[in-house]
Parts: C-alpha cells; sequence; structure tokens
C-alpha cells in the first residue's frame, strides 16, 4: 500500500462557519476581571473537526478547543504536541477573542485555507450527487497557490471523495477509555483465513487501559525477530488514548510493523505493562530479542531492561547526532561552525566517536576535549558544552552517563549492516498518516486502516520468506555510504585515532 501523497494533508473538517469580523483584544492581566479594549478587528472563522469537534481559526492560526465555561472558551494551537509543542492559546468571549500566549512559529493562513477547501470537498462528497472530479474541482475553484500547494495530489483529492461516499457506518465515536467498544469486524484481520486482530485489553474498568491490536501470526512474527525497532506517534493515536506505540521488527532484510500499543501515556508504567502483555499472550513463547532500538527516552529505556535484562538496547544515531547539534546551537557554536572549516570538523568528531570501539570512547573522548579547548579556545561555551558531552553520553571517573556508551555506540551494528537509525520507522509513520488522510483518526477509522496495512505487511512478509531480498536502504546512495563507512571501520585498528575520527565524521548526521 502507497501513501498517498508526500504533502501534508490539512485536516479535514465540516462546512466553515463564518463571522464576519473579529476584534482582537490584549491579554488580561490576571489580577484583573475587566474585559479588555477593542482592537482593530481581524476576521475569524470555525471549522468541525473529524471528530466532529469545533475549532477555531483566527489571524493565521488554528486552534483546537480546550475547555469552556458559560462565559467563555479556551483554545489551545493544533501544534501544541510533537514536534512543535506549540503553546500558543487564546481565549473568546462571544464574538471576541483574547491571546493570552504566543505562538513558537509564525501564522499560516494558507494552512488555515487548506483546512477549509478539505473541509468542503468532504462535506460536498457526503451531499452533492456528482463525479469526484467535480466535487474536487468545485471546491478548488478560487484557492491561493500557496494554500493549494499543501494539498494532495488530485488523485488523492478525488480517493478521499470516494472514501467519504464509502465511510462505514460505525459506532458513535468514544472519547474516554471506558467508553471504546470495538465492532466485531474490527477485530478480524482481512487475510485467509481470518485470525483475531487484539492481543491484548486491560479493559473498560481500566483507568488507564492499554489495548494491544495485532494477530497472533504478527506475535509470532515479532518474537521470531532477533532485531527490534520502537516507535510512538502521536499523529495518529485516537481519542482518550496518548499515542500509539508501535513494535517493528527485523524480518529479512527490511524493517515491518507487527504490532500496535495504544497508551493512555508514555510513562515507564505503561511501557511495562504493554511488554508484560504481549509476554502473556504466549506465555510458551520464549524467544527474546537480541536488541531494540529506540530514541533515547529514559520511560522506555527502563521499562525495557526491567522485562527483557538480556536484550540490548540501542539508541537512534539520528537522535544522538541530533542532540549533540541542539546543543552546539545552544551554546552559541552553531555560527563558528557554519564558518570555520577546522572547527566543523572538529565538532563533527564528537558525533563520529560512535563508530570507535566502546572501550575506546572515555580516552579519545578526552583528547578530542582537550584538542577543543587547546585549539578553538578555553571559552565558557566550550566548557559547557563538554560538560553536557560527559554528562549525558561518555560520564566521568565516578560518574555514570545518563545514557551507556553501548547503548549509542554504532560501530558493532554497522559492522552487522544492521540500522542504526529508526528512521525507516519514522517514514513508516509519515506514510502511514498520508495514506489516513488526517491527524487523530477516531479510533474506528484508524483499525481500519490497521487492518488493510495488515494485510500489506503479512504480503510483504510472505515473499521475504520466500526468498525475496529487499534492500535494508531505500536510495542506492545511503548503501553507498554505508559500504564506504564500513571500509573505514574496517580500517579501525591500523589508522591513526584522530584520522580515523575525521573520516567518520563525514558522515555524521547533522
Amino acid at each position: 500500500m502507497q501513501p498517498v501523497s508526500s504533502t501534508v494533508e490539512p485536516e479535514p473538517g465540516c462546512p466553515v462557519q463564518p463571522v464576519p469580523t473579529l476584534q482582537l483584544m490584549p491579554a488580561l492581566h490576571p489580577t484583573t476581571e475587566r474585559m479588555p479594549k477593542q482592537q482593530p478587528s481581524i476576521s475569524k472563522c470555525f471549522v468541525t473537526s473529524q471528530r466532529g469537534n469545533p475549532k477555531l481559526q483566527f489571524s493565521g492560526y488554528t486552534y483546537t478547543k480546550d475547555k469552556a465555561t458559560q462565559a467563555k472558551t479556551h483554545w489551545r494551537c493544533v501544534r501544541f504536541q510533537k514536534p512543535n509543542f506549540c503553546r500558543g492559546r487564546v481565549t473568546s468571549y462571544g464574538d471576541k477573542v483574547v491571546v493570552t500566549r504566543e505562538h513558537n512559529h509564525p501564522p499560516a493562513p494558507q494552512y488555515c485555507e487548506a483546512v477549509r477547501v478539505s473541509a468542503d470537498i468532504k462535506q460536498r462528497a457526503r451531499t452533492e450527487r456528482e463525479t469526484s472530479i467535480t466535487t474536487v474541482n468545485t471546491s478548488l475553484a478560487g484557492i491561493s497557490e500557496p494554500a493549494l500547494a499543501l494539498l494532495p495530489q488530485m488523485k488523492s483529492l478525488r480517493r478521499k471523495v470516494t472514501r467519504e461516499r464509502q465511510n462505514k457506518d460505525f459506532p458513535a465515536i468514544p472519547y474516554t477509555l471506558a467508553d471504546i467498544k470495538i465492532p466485531e469486524e474490527l477485530l478480524k484481520t482481512r487475510t485467509q483465513p481470518a485470525e483475531k486482530f487484539l492481543i491484548a485489553d486491560t479493559g473498560a474498568q481500566d483507568p488507564n487501559r492499554i489495548m494491544v491490536f495485532g494477530s497472533p501470526s504478527d506475535h509470532a512474527r515479532l518474537f521470531g525477530c532477533a532485531h527490534w525497532s520502537l516507535d510512538g506517534t502521536f499523529t495518529i493515536a485516537p481519542e482518550a488514548f496518548y499515542q500509539v506505540w508501535v513494535l517493528h521488527g527485523k524480518v529479512g532484510s527490511t524493517v515491518l510493523p507487527l504490532v500496535y500499543c495504544f497508551l493512555p501515556d508514555k510513562t515507564e508504567n505503561s511501557y511495562k505493562r504493554a511488554l508484560q502483555l504481549l509476554l502473556d499472550f504466549d506465555r510458551e513463547q520464549s524467544r527474546r530479542p537480541q536488541s531494540i532500538m529506540i530514541d533515547f527516552e529514559m520511560a522506555e529505556v527502563t521499562a525495557i531492561r526491567a522485562m527483557f535484562p538480556n536484550t540490548h538496547i540501542h539508541g537512534c544515531y539520528f537522535h544522538f547526532s541530533q542532540s549533540v547539534w541542539r546543543n552546539i546551537q545552544a551554546h552559541g557554536m552553531g555560527t563558528r561552525y557554519a564558518n570555520d572549516v577546522a572547527y566543523n570538523v572538529h565538532l563533527r568528531k564528537f558525533s563520529a566517536l560512535a563508530f570507535c570501539d566502546a572501550r575506546d570512547v572515555p580516552v579519545r573522548y578526552e583528547q578530542l576535549a582537550s584538542q577543543l579547548l587547546d585549539n578553538f579556545g578555553a571559552s565558557t561555551a566550550h566548557e559547557d558544552f563538554l560538560e553536557y558531552f560527559e554528562n549525558t553520553w561518555v560520564g566521568r571517573t565516578r560518574r555514570t552517563p545518563q545514557y551507556e556508551v553501548s547503548m549509542w555506540n554504532c560501530k558493532a551494528v554497522t559492522e552487522l549492516e544492521l540500522p542504526r537509525t529508526n528512521n525507516s520507522v519514522e517514514s513508516w509513520h509519515n506514510a502511514f498518516q498520508g495514506t489516513m488522510g488526517m491527524q487523530l483518526p477516531d479510533i474506528y477509522k484508524l483499525l481500519d486502516r490497521l487492518l488493510d496495512e495488515q494485510v500489506r505487511v503479512r504480503a510483504i512478509s510472505a515473499k521475504l520468506a520466500a526468498g525475496e531480498v529487499l534492500p535494508l536502504y531505500s536510495r542506492k546512495e545511503y548503501a553507498a555510504k554505508n559500504r564506504q563507512l564500513l571500509s573505514i571501520i574496517e580500517s579501525y585498528n591500523v589508522m591513526n585515532a584522530d584520522k580515523y575520527l575525521e573520516a567518520c565524521g563525514n558522515y555524521v548526521i547533522f
């Protein structure tokens, strides 16, 4: 199954209900109850989300309803979750609005326009008896080019119309964990023969309900994999659940999604409970993964160590390098990095430590640290950066780091030609969300799509079992770079330590 588009589709809603003008007001002082003075008018409008909830579009931003009283309604920016974590908020009083907290990103009026067009396409698909191309063309009439660029391709919009007209009649959307009742048709796979698609459910009485979806075959396939990749996604999590924690297994030469855990939060306890449910599903299953790749989330680390004590936990190299890069920027070193070649090369060596033998990392780090201070200045920024690196990655004589060297070291996985990053997993998340055509779908639509995905994954697994080989890397240049890096690593014991780090630094992902 292919994703419908590489562009990000706006969240669909229902018809736009325009309100002619809106008077912008300054934020209320926390100690006063007076209404703010009125400011020049700015137009606003309401749209309805996929779940039937209201959304406010105001001054180029889109907001979801947070909470309301009889007198006012509080709204928060639609980008309040990962990766933006925007805290932008407004409060509406009738037809007036006050900005109570600013955004961490610029306004996107083109996104607001695209959302309204997507909503109109959906509404026309429901109410008008016309061809799909007519529905799409009518809704696109008058749209600006920036907004048009945010929408999927024409064929994808036409498929959206078809899907809407064929939308299944599922029960009312549940908004609490206790209200969730899955129809029988969503609890069976679409394979022949059909299998149960629910591995575990802690039940409606559980205030921290966990549901684990997958078939017995998926469960067996996952535990048959020596290497797992785990990653949570928030953009497709249904109402009442905080995230969908997807467990991928390396099947043959590729990584496939096999089990989906619907979790109420991202605490260590929830991760432990989910893993225990997997173990309880087949107590005779004695195999355990040799390694599990994650994104350096401590709650995941401690949960996996508790449940799989003999499994090696490997952190995603991309996230490791991104953390290093963020701290280079945070300590004001980014400008010099961009303009000083020697400085650039030296800083990349810190990330290249991941390609050294783990036992050699402390000594080689000390050499890099001394060279940084001696050759580029013993500044406060450099000292603070080194303190971050020691506290987080390499440790000190009497203090262990937050993440052990063995967790972020990539030399062995590169030599074994195993994935160094979770990028393929995150690519799956993006592609799957593209086929959903929306963010935060209701649980029934999500399960409907997961059942389709399960059919696709099963077909790929069958081909792999029959001897078909899929490339580990999606592009030839990635495979070529990996071979070049591997040739450098094979010279580890004969190359000068500094030259080795410089050579590996050419493959650092910043």
